[in-house]
């Protein structure tokens, strides 16, 4: 009799959670989208990791899977099995729970591999569309949104998972990718078609796949999208560099409550002071390639090139490939430091202010060691 109760007190609780499920059904796909994001957080690794690899190849086979039965409105036979009949009653919010996950790595993944601005712009592009997912407006176009948040995953998938291949990125490699992805999706466009007749698969799935792919390229040609899968993992100004036993000793005197600070970003300099930049540059196993560290000052007109230094990168180091270069003869004023790719694409950048210090008291550094 007790057991019976139990199972009644089960059946009950999970009755009033379908109930609460109903009546807030509407906020269910940004809920899931919300938990996707919040799991890569908690999950996601290097870009390079395998990891990474398996699951987000799992996550677009299931997101092309149940957009694909939503374009051709599959509907589940009454002799399937119960396990079957309940994915199919929220395959939605499986779909919206499976694109936050590859979207949120995405969106992750570009905000390692660029600068604080354009990264918090992609994430806010991403965002937007979430929302505007859920507007009327959107939600008349159904699939055609959810067909386009689809392709944003697709390509960047390509994108990162190419130059992994390759061990190279540039231009001809993303165009590679797109170019591939845009052939996938008219390959699916031909299979939907002979699958079923009577759908509009060109507005429903070509024409936004062709739409995102266009403006991933324009973004690219802007130099707005991020050089996946490089990142960079650390960048400071310091007044001296050492290298001893494989290890690189840093001088820097910045004081202890500025703590925000990487190195000396207020760069007090004397004649004769060189001011040197060290970063971590994080790259694949195999990859090989040219970063370049930019320097530039800021003038009435605006931020003015000075030096453009080349270095040859090479990955597979955790912590990142180092490098550093140095400038003798600063001005008073503000800098910065990008460091870019050889196509100008930014992977992240330093400013920092120089000023002229007249002072003849012996100065006193603080070391780290990379």
């Amino acid at each position: 009799m007790k057991k019976v109760l139990e199972n009644e007190n089960i059946k009950n609780k999970v009755s009033n959670l379908k109930d609460k499920y109903k009546e807030n059904e509407k906020y269910a796909p940004a809920v899931f989208f919300l938990f996707g994001f919040i799991f890569d957080i908690a999950t996601l690794g290097e870009v390079d990791d395998f990891s990474n690899l398996i699951s987000l190849t799992i996550y677009l086979i299931l997101s092309a899977f149940f957009i694909y039965c939503e374009i051709i409105e599959f509907k589940v036979s009454e002799n399937a099995h119960k396990y079957v009949k309940t994915i199919f009653e929220y395959s939605n919010d499986i779909f919206h729970f499976v694109l936050g996950a590859l979207l949120s790595a995405f969106t992750l993944f570009y905000f390692k591999s660029s600068s604080l601005s354009n990264s918090f712009l992609f994430m806010l592009l991403m965002f937007s569309l979430l929302i505007l997912n859920e507007t009327q407006i959107f939600q008349k176009k159904g699939i055609f949104l959810k067909s386009s948040l689809f392709k944003i995953c697709q390509i960047s998938y390509l994108i990162y998972l190419i130059p992994l291949i390759l061990g190279k990125i540039g231009f001809p490699v993303f165009l590679f990718s797109a170019i591939l992805s845009l052939a996938i999706s008219f390959g699916t466009f031909k299979f939907l078609s002979n699958k079923r007749q009577g759908v509009d698969f060109v507005n429903q799935w070509i024409l936004p796949h062709v739409m995102v792919a266009c403006i991933f390229l324009i973004l690219y040609v802007f130099k707005a999208i991020p050089p996946i899968p490089l990142s960079l993992k650390s960048i400071g100004i310091y007044h001296g560099l050492e290298k001893k036993e494989g290890k690189y000793i840093l001088q820097r005197e910045r004081s202890f409550w500025k703590f925000w600070q990487n190195g000396d970003q207020d760069f007090y300099y004397r004649n004769g002071d060189k001011a040197y930049v060290f970063s971590r540059i994080f790259s694949p196993g195999g990859f090989e390639g040219k970063v370049y560290l930019h320097w530039e000052k800021e003038f009435k007109s605006g931020y003015k090139t000075t030096d453009k230094i080349p270095l040859t990168l090479t990955g597979g180091r955790g912590e990142g490939f180092r490098a550093f270069a140095y400038k003798r003869n600063l001005t008073p004023g503000a800098w910065r430091v990008k460091v870019e790719t050889h196509e100008g694409l930014e992977i992240g950048r330093i400013n920092f202010n120089v000023i002229e210090d007249n002072s003849t008291n012996e100065k006193k550094y603080s070391l780290i060691e990379f």
